[in-house]
């Protein structure tokens, strides 16, 4: 999700603010996304919207929360590289998280993009997608602390990967693997790059709080399946623009279980769902997307 330079233009239906609350005690304590020039945040039915990170680079996007809702990642494009920044709202801290280059042989490069952080469980590592121009994108996992890089799936010329998301249970993370620009396909692999397979066509996924199921946009639905590549099944359609460059529809699921938030539209339409795909609401309209997160709460 690699984009900037377009004027963010919002409009908002106007529903009731709501927050839903999990028998475990986590809830959904709001919407974040990436404007391409800001980071912005709202309540879960998109009221109450404001900065949460205002202009200071080229571009910035793809918002990712820790699962308790303390920290958050997103990229800053400065120049020819991308960085991945961590916040920690209500404080100062701040850390900038740089590519260490090593993911050639193939080709050797003086930059990088590192995209769409997912946060490890226990908010002590992230994975991203890294590539260049002209170079194929890897999963690759950084530590917080010490900033050390870890390779989880190897460059391939023609193959791109993308769209990382780590389990709740931290053992496995999800990508979407475009080969030639076709049909992308989800795979699953553990965190030290072992034990790859592919489980169905799509991308986008985000893993159910349960880890046993994953949500997933292909074409203009959304889908969920199983872990095991059983129980596939469509939760709703009529996405728009299900390819145009990298402004593809996204979907996340809820902390609390049980909403689907999901883009669609030429400008980005912003909406919920249940998880089975009713009581559907436009939340945002005629947003700059650059990526769309929950917010975690407890």
């Amino acid at each position: 999700m690699l984009g900037f330079g377009r004027a963010l233009s919002v409009g908002l239906v106007g529903l009731a603010a709501t927050s839903f609350t999990s028998a475990n005690g986590v809830h959904n304590a709001g919407i974040t996304w990436g404007s391409g020039d800001a980071i912005h945040g709202a309540n879960v039915d998109g009221s109450g919207r404001h900065v949460l990170v205002p202009t200071f680079a080229d571009g910035e996007g793809d918002p990712a929360w820790t699962r308790d809702g303390r920290a958050f990642a997103f990229y800053g494009q400065n120049s020819d590289n991308v960085w991945i920044h961590i916040r920690w709202p209500g404080t100062r801290r701040e850390r900038v998280l740089r590519s260490d280059y090593r993911s050639p042989p193939y080709p050797r490069r003086a930059y990088a993009y590192i995209l769409e952080p997912t946060w490890s469980p226990d908010a002590t590592r992230i994975a991203v997608s890294e590539g260049g121009w002209s170079y194929a994108a890897t999963i690759r996992i950084v530590s917080v602390t010490t900033k050390k890089w870890t390779s989880v799936t190897k460059p391939r010329r023609h193959e791109q990967d993308d769209d990382p998301a780590w389990s709740p249970d931290g053992r496995t993370i999800a990508y979407a693997r475009w080969l030639n620009s076709g049909t992308p396909a989800l795979f699953l692999v553990h965190p030290d790059g072992s034990a790859a397979r592919r489980l169905t066509n799509g991308r986008s996924p985000s893993w159910a709080p349960d880890g046993k199921r994953l949500a997933f946009v292909l074409g203009g639905s959304v889908y969920e399946i199983r872990t095991d590549g059983r129980g596939r099944k469509r939760i709703l359609g009529g996405l728009r623009n299900p390819v145009v460059g990298h402004f593809r529809p996204l979907v996340r699921w809820s902390p609390d279980g049980r909403k689907l938030l999901y883009t669609s539209g030429p400008a980005d339409d912003v909406w919920t769902a249940d998880v089975d795909g009713t009581h559907r609401r436009r939340i945002l309209h005629r947003v700059r997307i650059d990526g769309i997160a929950w917010r975690p709460g407890s």
